[in-house]
């Protein structure tokens, strides 16, 4: 019944959660954030990112998890949390991507590498990079997306994130393969 330790303890197990249990982080964070009680800004920013973002991971949930975004995103705005602001505009960049608004997907995606950035946050510029490059293939532009690729792949690795690096490696492997370049596919899917 501690509205900040519970919104505290949520934003930190947020990637706990999001690893497989995103139906569990959602049962403890709905009724600590539901809790009317003072709570630093900056707390509730992250346990409103964890609730709105493990809404968004349970298949069938973007359309819950878009509003919660939007709120999310407010509350980092207001408060100058870039850190928040560009995680919650990558979700919302992928639910634009999802619907099909490719040039919304990419405003979103600019406005969020713009916030990682200034957060020096390079798993989350790495992320908007990667949804930049998924709006770039689907407009045909191969090109761009390999690079908008290998750029977040430089984030991904800095950072030691191995799951964004492989996730990437076959993104561009995709790409590769497309190229008909058997060779650099083979290259990539091995490492």
């Amino acid at each position: 019944h501690d509205a900040e330790i519970g919104q505290r303890l949520g934003g930190a197990l947020f990637w706990f959660w999001v690893s497989g249990h995103p139906s569990e982080g959602r049962a403890w964070l709905e009724p600590a954030l539901a809790v009317r009680a003072e709570v630093p800004p900056d707390v509730r920013a992250k346990a409103l990112l964890a609730f709105a973002s493990l809404t968004w991971w349970v298949p069938g949930n973007e359309e819950r998890a878009e509003p919660l975004l939007e709120g999310t995103l407010a509350l980092a705005r207001r408060t100058g949390a870039d850190r928040v602001a560009s995680h919650a505009l990558v979700y919302l960049s992928l639910v634009a991507g999802q619907r099909g608004d490719p040039d919304r997907m990419v405003a979103l995606a600019e406005e969020g590498l713009t916030h990682a950035r200034a957060a020096g946050d390079p798993v989350m510029e790495g992320s908007c990079l990667v949804n930049l490059a998924t709006a770039a293939r689907g407009r045909g532009d191969r090109g761009g997306a390999e690079a908008l690729l290998r750029e977040a792949l430089g984030h991904f690795r800095r950072a030691g994130y191995r799951f964004a690096v492989a996730q990437t490696l076959g993104y561009l492997a995709g790409l590769a393969r497309d190229r008909g370049a058997p060779a650099e596919v083979i290259a990539l899917s091995a490492e």
